[in-house]
């Protein structure tokens, strides 16, 4: 699912391309984390013929690294169509963002 020419970014950590995202990002939390349970809501796709922007927030709940972890935030996916097969160009994560009350 990943493009060779991935970009991910995660607050302050940056991987450029997919080799980069896997090894030393994506691989060490799959392999460090201990049951971690995700969830998702509010997931929002907008999509032409060749293009596609998914955006949703998330929940981890777990033991990372030795440590209960309970973390939500936001996602932003940007896929790209190819010889007829999505793939992910671009992740962002950033913090989740505190709503107003009058937020509807």
């Amino acid at each position: 699912m990943l493009a060779p020419e991935l970009l991910l970014y995660e607050h302050s950590v940056r991987n450029d391309g997919a080799k980069d995202a896997f090894e030393n990002h994506l691989k060490p939390e799959i392999l460090e984390g201990d049951g971690l349970q995700l969830s998702f809501s509010d997931l929002r796709v907008t999509a032409s013929s060749e293009l596609a922007v998914v955006t949703r927030q998330y929940r981890v709940r777990g033991t990372f690294q030795g440590k209960a972890i309970d973390s939500t935030g936001n996602e932003t996916q940007a896929w790209k169509k190819a010889d007829g097969h999505w793939k992910i160009i671009h992740i962002h994560y950033s913090h989740a963002c505190p709503r107003s009350k009058d937020a509807a």
